[in-house]
């Protein structure tokens, strides 16, 4: 599964649309359409107007078709709703998404950044109208903790009690950006983000670092293994810069933890 977005990567001069192309011009000079997966996101405020929500059904229609004519294709695999807006109701939301998979222009469709009760109640509405919901839900999380006093983008969320408590009782699928916290688990780098630099943070790391000892592979391989192995599908996304990174990522693709292990890296906070 390869995931871009149609605001990638608009905060760059000249760069709207940049990724959606280029992913769209690699698929086609290797001829791996039908080996991928690909996931593209949608209705992202704009970047000189963060606090200005474009989650409605004409934003929608819009940066789904222009996403297809950046990717240079008829159907987008997986659909996500980039961000929200608690001020729509999801009943026009989720009627606007089933048009445009009825319509073939969406395999499926996904949330991101959403919270448990606009999720719960999109899946409300879609089982009252005997349709398909959101098949998945993306958001930040990983082993380390986001510290959310520092400056960010607030229309980001990262998961909390409800969230797992949702999806460990539904089993929605989540899927799980920033995995790798921006390599807080990588022991090779010296310097770690300041955004994860938090005592809790530094104990699991170091557990982590132990129980990689014990499996014989990278604290890395762990980080992403806790993710992989919780009691609900969860799917790690990676975003790697080298061809290194994204050997040593993928690595961890087969490492399942025991439940204890999960529950020791966890500590007393289980998200």
């Amino acid at each position: 599964m390869l995931d871009t977005a149609h605001v990638y990567a608009a905060w760059l001069a000249n760069g709207a649309g940049m990724s959606e192309r280029t992913l769209g011009a690699w698929v086609r000079s290797r001829g791996v359409r039908k080996q991928l997966l690909i996931a593209t996101k949608g209705c992202h405020p704009l970047i000189s107007d963060m606090a200005k929500p474009r989650m409605d059904p004409a934003s929608l229609a819009q940066d789904l078709h222009e996403s297809l004519d950046r990717l240079n294709d008829t159907q987008i695999d997986l659909y996500w709703l980039h961000r929200d807006n608690p001020a729509v109701p999801v009943d026009e939301i989720l009627d606007a998404l089933d048009a445009q998979r009825r319509a073939g222009r969406i395999r499926a469709f996904g949330a991101s950044n959403w919270s448990a009760p606009r999720l719960a109640a999109a899946q409300a509405w879609a089982k009252h109208r005997g349709v398909e919901g959101f098949c998945a839900s993306q958001v930040e999380w990983s082993l380390a903790t986001r510290d959310r006093s520092l400056p960010g983008d607030p229309t980001c969320l990262s998961v909390q009690s409800d969230d797992f408590t949702y999806h460990q009782q539904t089993r929605l699928p989540l899927v799980a950006y920033s995995s790798q916290a921006q390599g807080f688990f990588d022991t090779t780098r010296v310097k770690r983000p300041p955004v994860y630099d938090a005592p809790a943070n530094h104990a699991r790391r170091e557990r982590a670092i132990t129980l990689a000892h014990q499996h014989q592979v990278s604290a890395n391989h762990i980080a992403l293994a806790w993710l992989t192995s919780q009691t609900f599908p969860v799917v790690a996304l990676v975003g790697c810069r080298t061809t290194t990174q994204m050997i040593d990522s993928v690595a961890a693709a087969n490492l399942l933890l025991t439940a204890n292990d999960v529950a020791t890296l966890s500590g007393t906070q289980r998200w």
